[in-house]
């Protein structure tokens, strides 16, 4: 019995270095190696694909071992991030979760929340749920995370779809093997939010809310929401003088009779 389980566990790092190879098919950029491989196991949970039998620790020690193999420089935004961000890098079964999250409100406002669990114990995806409940207005609501939502999180965060546009990234997966936290990930998916793994934009967003937010307001976020603000709202005035034409054209027509 001792016997068969060391033989299982020496089975997975193999099983795992072929598949973490072949997702990165030769890659050498160090720095978006971990991105993609995180992104790969979000696609094989979302797309209910078979994904190697190996919990989030396997893959970081692997992922490791096959970028020094291959002589990779592993430096990036993620280490400007710090350590709670960089979970990709030491496994996300982080003691916390930590993330910023963008508000946006129909009105053209917005504003930056920075939410985490560490002191209280109640994770960053629930607070936020409070204060988006707090806040009827809202349009939309993008997250940059530490790691992606648990399965109760995710049922909580469900709660917003159809109300707001929710749009979720993060570093990392969070306890891919186990069903329960797949599965909310997937029902999550399925309501409408929007899921995906942390590209260098998102890294320079997360190091910029941390560091240069006061000083550097005008974040790219921001600038896309201005862009689409003004576009609503030369719609909703196009729209506006159509009704108004539609509306003035029978008694025109009257007037001429």
């Amino acid at each position: 019995m001792v016997l068969r389980r060391q033989l299982q566990l020496r089975a997975v790092p193999m099983e795992l270095r072929q598949w973490i190879r072949g997702v990165l098919d030769g890659a050498k950029d160090g720095r978006a190696a971990w991105d993609a491989v995180w992104a790969a196991v979000l696609d094989g949970v979302l797309c209910r694909r078979e994904l190697p039998d190996a919990t989030a620790f396997d893959i970081q020690r692997e992922l490791h071992t096959f970028l020094k193999d291959n002589n990779t420089v592993e430096e990036g935004q993620q280490e400007a991030a710090g350590d709670a961000w960089c979970t990709n890098r030491g496994g996300p079964a982080e003691a916390w979760s930590e993330l910023w999250a963008r508000l946006a409100a129909r009105d053209g406002t917005s504003e930056w929340l920075h939410l985490s669990s560490r002191g209280c114990g109640r994770h960053a995806e629930l607070q936020l749920v409070d204060a988006v409940n707090a806040r009827p207005q809202l349009r939309s609501v993008t997250v940059l995370a530490n790691v992606s939502p648990c399965c109760e999180c995710s049922a909580a965060l469900r709660q917003l779809c159809g109300r707001v546009r929710l749009s979720l990234r993060f570093a990392a997966v969070f306890a891919h093997h186990g069903d329960n936290h797949r599965a909310g990930l997937q029902q999550l998916a399925a309501a409408g939010a929007e899921l995906a793994v942390f590209g260098p934009r998102d890294w320079a967003l997360v190091v910029h809310r941390q560091v240069a937010d006061r000083r550097h307001p005008e974040d790219e976020l921001a600038k896309e929401a201005r862009t689409e603000d003004a576009a609503s709202r030369k719609r909703a005035a196009s729209e506006d003088v159509q009704s108004q034409e539609a509306a003035t054209a029978p008694s025109a027509k009257r007037a001429r009779v």
